[in-house]
């Protein structure tokens, strides 16, 4: 059961309220993860909208999309 299922990043890393290390999206709940398509932004969200970096409108993340 994620306690801190709040806390997106842009890759792998650790939960900044608890330190623990944090799971990929494919090994969740798969509720909807937005990502800015510019991936220097490192924006990623569960709401949908404009990045807050770039203005780009963000992109609802398809794991299968990422491994091209």
């Amino acid at each position: 059961m994620p306690s801190h299922f709040h806390v997106l990043n842009y890759g792998p890393g650790q939960c900044p309220e608890c330190g623990m290390e944090l799971v990929p999206v494919t090994e969740t709940d798969n509720a909807p993860v937005y990502v800015c398509p510019m991936p220097e932004c490192g924006v990623a969200t569960n709401e949908p909208g404009l990045c807050p970096v770039c203005n780009m409108h963000l992109k609802e993340y398809q794991p299968e999309a990422s491994r091209d």
